[in-house]
C-alpha cells in the first residue's frame, strides 16, 4: 500500500476524531448537574440591638434545607437557627436564648459552569427570645415572640463532589419585642460560614 493510499484511508478517521472532540471535551469539563435539594449548616456571629448589651453579639448555629425544580434557579428554603450567650453585669449573670424558624424564597444566579454560586433569599421568620437573670439563689426570666422579615445573600463554592463551602450575610427586620413592659427590637445582622451537601 502506498503512502498516498494510507493517507486517504486515514482521512475519514481523522475527520471523525475532529468532529467527536468538542463533544468529548464538553462532557469532560462540564460542571456536575445542579442538585434539586441541598442541606446547609451554618455557624457565625449575630449582632443584636444595643438594648441587649452585653449579650448583643452571640454565636449562632443553624441549618437550612432548600429545594429547586430540576434545572430551575429559583426555589424554596426553610430553616432553624439558635442563639445562646451569657455574660455578667456586676454580680448578676445574664443568659440569652433565641430560637428562630424561617421560610421563604431563594434564587441562585447562573454564572456559567464554574464552581462559584452567588444567591439571595428572603421570607418570613418566627423569633422566640428569652433573657434570664440570676444572682445567687435568686433568678427570673422574661421572654417574648415575634414575626419579622428576613433577607440574606451569600456565595458558596463546590469543593468536591456535592460538598459546598460558603459565606452568608443575613438581616432581620420589623421584629418587635417587649421584655417586662420595655419595648426593644429583635432585628439583627449576621455573618456566618456555611457547609452544605447537595442530593
Amino acid at each position: 500500500m502506498t503512502n498516498m493510499s494510507r493517507l486517504t484511508l486515514s482521512a475519514p478517521a481523522a475527520a471523525l476524531c475532529l468532529l467527536a472532540f468538542p463533544a468529548c471535551s464538553s462532557t469532560t469539563f462540564q460542571e456536575p448537574p445542579r442538585q434539586s435539594s441541598r442541606l446547609e449548616v451554618l455557624y457565625g456571629e449575630r449582632n443584636l440591638d444595643n438594648d441587649f448589651d452585653p449579650i448583643d453579639e452571640p454565636d449562632v448555629l443553624g441549618a437550612t434545607y432548600m429545594t429547586f425544580r430540576d434545572g430551575e434557579l429559583a426555589g424554596w428554603e426553610i430553616g432553624y437557627q439558635r442563639v445562646n450567650d451569657d455574660d455578667e453585669v456586676g454580680s448578676i449573670d445574664i443568659d440569652l436564648e433565641m430560637n428562630e424558624i424561617f421560610g421563604g424564597g431563594r434564587y441562585e444566579f447562573d454564572v456559567g459552569h464554574g464552581p462559584v454560586h452567588p444567591y439571595i433569599g428572603a421570607g418570613l421568620s418566627y423569633l422566640d427570645a428569652e433573657v434570664e437573670a440570676s444572682s445567687g439563689s435568686l433568678s427570673g426570666d422574661i421572654d417574648d415572640e415575634t414575626l419579622g422579615i428576613y433577607a440574606h445573600a451569600g456565595v458558596y463554592v463546590n469543593v468536591g463532589g456535592e460538598l459546598t463551602l460558603g459565606v452568608d450575610f443575613r438581616a432581620l427586620f420589623d421584629a418587635d419585642l417587649e421584655f417586662g413592659g420595655v419595648d426593644t427590637e429583635g432585628d439583627y445582622t449576621q455573618l456566618a460560614f456555611t457547609i452544605g451537601f447537595g442530593f
